[in-house]
């Protein structure tokens, strides 16, 4: 906890200041040993017990209003029967969550961390209802038990209940992703199960050897914290149990626009000399329709089928969404394989329950609806094009 909280005040605060921690104020020598400590940190997942050995010799001291204190203090009164360890293990990942710079560095190394000493739980494990509502309400205690302080006012990210809330969320989400509990295959197991996904299945089988390469942003993530799997990894999770012909493979970022896809992405894609390249990438500005367009211009001058989306959000005027006029004219132009599920996401009764708490990001439900959509679709079971 101490060297995960020096290492985010060495990102928030000034060089020489070590104020945050409960004894004394900036001095050289006490920022050297913030310093040293902030850097042993991102080395304790990998085991170096010299690392600890600087983290504890720098003799920091965790103030009673710091987040992480404050999380500790509340799961503490509402898991009352829970190891103390994993409760701070809990705490200290809350507090590194809240800054959402680090989701995918310092975070993931905690998370692995506590995984490898046992102490990783879930909420269930814990004795908590993994509910919105009820990390809401906490996060509303963790709040009030931090504001005031010194780090509250000087960490450069909010400490209100809500981001206490998408905290617990983050944490929620992932311990039960790192322990190996819901994944794709789970995602998988679920949609196979509908009569309509069940029917292509033979189709699936039925599939000459073929290479599928995805090129994606977050929404085809399952790393991410907002689902247990992304769309485009169930579905493909699937379709190889059922077809060990097919081989998939990954490339992107969070956040990435076609024009991104293209330039820093497309000829390793190429490379690999897939079969079906699948686009989940952002199209809403001009350069982004022509960066696509040489994409499927040049895939089709290959022989490779280019597939992307009707719609990637459920709300058509997100950034994740294109607009239906340029891409229907994209693809009269060049072949690419457009998959409606528009009118499906409108029409789903989980609707309201698709987007998670940043409003952006979805939920399972959505990544289970469009993982059966393009298993329909890659089977042959659903038509091409757009209405």
């Amino acid at each position: 906890m101490a060297g995960a909280h020096a290492y985010q005040l060495r990102l928030q605060m000034p060089v020489d200041d070590s104020s945050s921690y409960s004894t004394g104020g900036p001095d050289p020598e006490r920022a050297e040993m913030l310093r040293r400590a902030a850097a042993a940190h991102g080395r304790l997942a990998s085991g170096d017990l010299a690392a600890r050995e600087i983290i504890e010799a720098a003799g920091l001291e965790i103030g009673g209003d710091l987040p992480v204190s404050a999380a500790a203090q509340v799961l503490g009164a509402r898991c009352p029967g829970a190891p103390i360890e994993s409760l701070r293990a809990w705490a200290n990942l809350v507090q590194v969550a809240l800054e959402v710079e680090r989701d995918g560095t310092a975070l993931q190394d905690l998370f692995r961390l506590y995984l490898d000493l046992g102490l990783l739980a879930t909420a269930d494990e814990l004795g908590l209802d993994d509910d919105n509502a009820v990390f809401l309400e906490m996060g509303a205690e963790m709040a009030s038990a931090a504001a005031g302080s010194e780090f509250a006012r000087e960490c450069g990210f909010a400490l209100d209940a809500a981001a206490f809330q998408i905290a617990l969320r983050k944490v929620a989400n992932w311990a039960v992703k790192h322990r190996g509990l819901i994944g794709p295959a789970e995602y998988a197991d679920e949609i196979s199960r509908r009569p309509d996904v069940a029917a292509a299945l033979p189709a699936v089988r039925g599939m000459p050897p073929t290479k599928i390469q995805i090129i994606g942003h977050s929404f085809s993530m399952s790393a991410h914290w907002a689902a247990h799997a992304s769309f485009t990894d169930t579905a493909l999770e699937l379709m190889r149990r059922e077809n060990p012909r097919i081989e998939r493979r990954w490339l992107g970022e969070g956040g990435m626009r076609a024009t991104r896809a293209r330039e820093a992405y497309f000829d390793d894609a190429l490379a690999w000399s897939p079969d079906i390249v699948i686009f989940v990438v952002a199209m809403r500005e001009p350069e982004h329709y022509a960066a696509m367009e040489e994409m499927a211009r040049e895939l089709a001058a290959r022989g490779v089928r280019a597939v992307a989306f009707d719609r990637l959000h459920p709300d058509p005027g997100s950034f994740a969404s294109p607009e239906t006029a340029p891409l229907a004219e994209l693809a009269s132009r060049t072949g690419l394989e457009v998959v409606q599920v528009g009118r499906i996401l409108d029409e789903s009764p989980e609707r309201d329950g698709f987007l998670s708490l940043d409003g952006i990001h979805c939920r399972g439900g959505y990544h289970r609806l469009m993982a059966a959509e393009l298993v329909k679709y890659l089977a042959g079971a659903r038509p091409a094009g757009l209405e």
